[in-house]
């Protein structure tokens, strides 16, 4: 049975699946005339528990799985494992589609933060660049700055971080003065500064806030939930006062925010501060993609390709035409007509990148 499309979806047109033996047909003996000869229902059963990405590649190397892989999506779709987003009026199935989704919200291997930069190589490895110092911390190379040596610590070219060894990262976030990773396991670690709670560490044993972490950090708070995305706020001003942030998206498309509330940043109707990672209940009934994190405002991408922004208003950076400031996360209604498929936030303004290949941009 086929999984009925969400309420602003379009109607899906599905493609036609020739079973041309020049085409991977059954009498090839290739994987995909193997998987072909399965009867329909174990065929949908064995695709149905595939990674999405894995399932895309079926449908691109074997075009007469076509249809099994189609009817695979609209079985996880009804799980509740990967509901299907709105399908552009350009496409004519989900799986092609979803794979090159996938591909444009992978996690991000490089991050830019004021003064330095962190890496994935090709292993997996965490690897870092640019100035630190005691007083920020955000390069992670914990024993160059506490064995005696100088109080600051400059690295040229990109060197791996050695408490981060062993780790296996999918992502990281460079912000101002702290810096995240997330691993292919779903696990958040921080490090750097933030005296209003961005590193999401809360309170240490005898009862201080974590206001300076000198090597990546596991965020406990986040134990059970596992976390596809991270992002963290930059600074137009440089150090200054720190007003910092953290976003988090989970696999289910949850979203988490803690550090500074200073003009509602968090989403959680108010200016507190939060110093551990916080579910925002005013998305709960969306399902996120992928976050951004501008200096004092946040924006969110949907599954369907809608996006919402909250927090300071002051420069338009929140696209709801006013310079009001948003307590909780609301549409862009601007872009309502458009499939959006990735955004991204400088400190005051922010890029959307359109499905048919549009850029949009607001704020100063």
């Amino acid at each position: 049975a086929r999984a009925a499309a969400p309420a602003r979806a379009a109607a899906p047109a599905r493609a036609a699946a020739p079973a041309a033996a020049d085409e991977g047909g059954p009498a090839d003996g290739s994987p995909g005339a193997m998987l072909a000869d399965l009867p329909p229902e174990l065929l949908a059963a064995v695709l149905r528990s595939m990674r999405l990405s894995d399932i895309g590649h079926l449908a691109y190397a074997s075009r007469p799985l076509l249809g099994a892989v189609e009817a695979a999506l609209q079985l996880r779709a009804q799980d509740g494992k990967d509901p299907l987003p709105r399908l552009p009026a350009c496409e004519e199935s989900w799986a092609p589609f979803l794979l090159r989704l996938d591909r444009l919200r992978a996690p991000t291997v490089v991050a830019a933060g004021d003064r330095h930069c962190l890496f994935v190589d090709s292993e997996r490895r965490l690897l870092s660049c640019g100035f630190d110092s005691q007083h920020r911390a955000v390069l992670g190379h914990a024993h160059d700055l506490t064995s005696g040596g100088p109080p600051s610590l400059r690295l040229p070219v990109p060197s791996p971080v050695p408490a981060a060894a062993g780790l296996r990262v999918s992502g990281v976030a460079a912000g101002a003065v702290h810096s995240l990773l997330v691993t292919e396991g779903g696990v958040v670690y921080s490090w750097g500064s933030s005296k209003f709670g961005a590193l999401g560490h809360g309170v240490d044993c005898d009862g201080r806030k974590v206001e300076r972490q000198f090597e990546p950090r596991r965020v406990e708070a986040l134990a059970g939930v596992r976390v596809v995305m991270v992002a963290a706020s930059p600074s137009h001003g440089g150090w200054g006062l720190d007003y910092s942030h953290s976003l988090a998206v989970a696999d289910d498309g949850a979203v988490f925010s803690w550090g500074a509330g200073k003009d509602s940043r968090l989403g959680h109707g108010s200016s507190n501060d939060v110093h551990t990672p916080r579910r925002i209940d005013a998305l709960k009934k969306q399902r996120i993609a992928s976050v951004a994190a501008g200096e004092n405002h946040s924006v969110a991408l949907s599954n369907e390709g809608r996006v919402y922004s909250w927090g300071s208003g002051r420069w338009g950076q929140l696209g709801h035409g006013s310079l009001r400031n948003a307590r909780l996360p609301r549409a862009v209604d601007a872009l309502r007509d458009v499939w959006v498929c990735s955004v991204a936030c400088g400190c005051y303004h922010n890029l959307a990148l359109a499905w048919e290949g549009g850029v949009y941009s607001w704020g100063p």
